[in-house]
């Protein structure tokens, strides 16, 4: 593993200006043991170059700080400059991602993982919990929102533009662009992969990026928290570069057959002659030349250009209806030109080509239900039940797709955060809740989520209805159900919360819904949450107060159910 200790650093364009030590240890936020643990691993890593036992010299050590350092990154991101061969790869893999099958794919995995929504945005942060400060909160909406615009993703369709790189190159790379003060992002300038080499600072240990490393002219250092960088695949050997990549086997076989069967339809569109050619009495060199001017004169180049599926005979892509031999008669004898029958396979039986279009398909990752144009497509299913295996797999395949690119914005956004408020520099907690939600499908998500709903509304209302305890009252809590089985977050409560002291109501229509939402008014839904979940005899509550919160309970933190007055219909299922 190549390192690069202060003298090789010494010909290198460093950073300017002071960078505060919350930049210089932005890799190791939310791990503060982590040169610790670098600096004591005693075994050999699965991307570690092994160490002579008992080399404990400065250089030495910095080596295998800095090796451990990127066999870490390693174990998740592929690194294009330590694959020599890549720049070679990566024209074969844009010139096959012109391709047509090729292309259709990469585009199909691009709409199903980046779709804008009605405000073009294909990505939005998810909330943080009532934990944090409402000061937190307004900031971390407003950092998301202008980092988003300082990539230019409210820009047309840069990052449909980004993922498609990311399918064909397998690596993007950008800088991130600070002011003069080191205390806001102001732009970001995206790199050549290729020419990123991740290291350590000898002097501080800090995580840097080395920019074309064996130039001296062209050098740069640049810290971790100036470099954002990610890749398809992790360092693994068995990995693909790139999803083009494990394309290209079965595309070429489907070509070959495609060409094979194209090229034998059109010699046998073709009438094939014998010409005889009389060279009685003429000398070796004089038969020659009269051969080569016949093979001149009749010949026909028929060739297949495979970029644009276009064939040519002689150059042209015209192909003749008829062709006119004009031949004298010599002393030596008179030429003779007789047609051959072809004697060949029949390739034209489409078994062979649909298994190799198959294969294709299989490695395209996309069900095979999408490629039924006879029906659109495939049908759109709004319920898990109507979802296959493969389906299944497609989505968790973008998936996790998606969670590689959205280290573009998450990385920006979290330095971006712990810059306004260095307090929340170790906590755990913050860092892992900056997250964002990609857009989907908005009809088919809301009609899932809708159906999702009513099913976990049915399964809540049978709970309570069918298992009662001693006292004939139902065993289950309502607080219990409406978290764990419908699954709703604090802040889904609170906001319910609010709108029943808006309302004065938690149903649409009817009423005597209890802490569940509702009468018996509301339709289908409305009935499961009206009617199962709080629309009993009685059919009352009491109203929320004034201050719109409720008491948790000191054991469990939990909201307090209202209190059941003389009967125990409230929430009787």
């Amino acid at each position: 593993m190549a390192s690069y200790k202060d003298n090789n650093l010494d010909n290198s364009t460093q950073n300017k200006g002071f960078f505060s030590k919350i930049l210089r240890t932005a890799s190791n936020w939310g791990m503060d043991t982590d040169e610790m643990v670098m600096r004591n691993t005693n075994a050999v890593g699965i991307n570690q170059t092994p160490t002579p036992v008992g080399a404990n010299n400065i250089d030495n050590m910095y080596d295998i700080v800095s090796r451990n350092s990127v066999a870490k990154i390693l174990q998740t991101k592929a690194i294009s400059y330590l694959d020599r061969g890549y720049m070679e790869k990566q024209r074969i893999l844009r010139e096959y991602a012109r391709k047509d099958e090729i292309r259709d794919f990469i585009s199909i995995i691009a709409d199903e993982s980046i779709m804008y929504s009605e405000d073009e945005d294909f990505c939005f942060p998810l909330d943080l919990t009532s934990e944090f400060s409402e000061e937190i909160k307004k900031k971390y909406h407003e950092n998301f929102k202008k980092l988003y615009n300082i990539f230019a993703f409210n820009n047309g369709i840069n990052a449909w533009n980004l993922f498609r790189t990311m399918l064909i190159d397998g690596f993007v790379a950008y800088e991130i662009i600070y002011d003069d003060k080191n205390k806001n992002i102001i732009g970001a300038n995206q790199l050549e992969p290729s020419s990123l080499l991740p290291s350590i600072e000898p002097a501080t240990g800090d995580s840097i990026w080395v920019q074309y490393p064996e130039s001296p002219e062209y050098r740069r250092i640049l810290l971790d928290s100036q470099i954002i960088y990610i890749s398809y695949s992790s360092g693994a050997d068995f990995a693909e570069t790139s999803y083009v990549e494990n394309l290209i086997r079965p595309y070429n076989q489907l070509k070959l057959l495609e060409q094979t069967r194209i090229m034998f339809n059109v010699m046998n569109a073709m009438v094939n002659r014998m010409f005889t050619i009389p060279v009685a009495g003429m000398s070796r060199q004089m038969a020659e030349e009269q051969l080569s001017k016949i093979i001149t004169e009749f010949k026909d180049e028929v060739s297949f250009n495979d970029e644009f599926g276009v064939v040519t005979i002689n150059g042209s892509p015209h192909l003749q209806y008829n062709k006119d031999y004009f031949i004298t008669e010599g002393e030596s004898g008179k030429p003779s030109v007789e047609n051959i029958e072809f004697k060949g396979h029949n390739i034209n039986e489409n078994d062979m080509l649909t298994w190799f279009y198959n294969a294709l398909k299989r490695a395209s990752k996309i069900p095979f239900s999408r490629f039924d144009k006879t029906n659109g497509g495939g049908n759109i299913f709004g319920d898990v039940t109507d979802m296959s295996r493969d389906e299944l797999h497609f989505y968790h395949f973008t998936q996790r797709l998606r969670t590689v690119f959205k280290e573009i914005v998450i990385k920006p956004w979290k330095i971006k955060m712990i810059l306004d408020f260095p307090e929340l520099e170790n906590d755990d907690n913050f860092l892992s809740k900056i997250d964002v939600q990609f857009n989907g499908s908005n009809l088919f998500h809301e009609w899932k989520k809708l159906n999702n709903l009513s099913k976990r509304a049915e399964v809540a209302g049978n709970l309570s209805n069918n298992i009662k305890g001693n006292d004939d009252k139902p065993y289950f809590s309502v607080e219990y159900l409406v978290r764990e089985i419908l699954k709703m977050s604090e802040e889904d409560l609170k906001e319910n919360a609010r709108w029943k002291k808006l309302g004065g109501s938690g149903s649409v229509e009817g009423g005597g819904g209890g802490d569940l939402g509702g009468g018996g008014g509301g339709g289908d839904l409305g009935a499961d949450f009206g009617g199962d979940f709080g629309g009993g005899d009685t059919g009352t509550e009491t109203p929320p107060a004034d201050t719109g919160t409720e008491t948790p309970p000191a054991e469990t933190g939990a909201e307090t159910p209202p209190t059941e007055t003389g009967t125990d219909d409230t929430f009787d299922f």
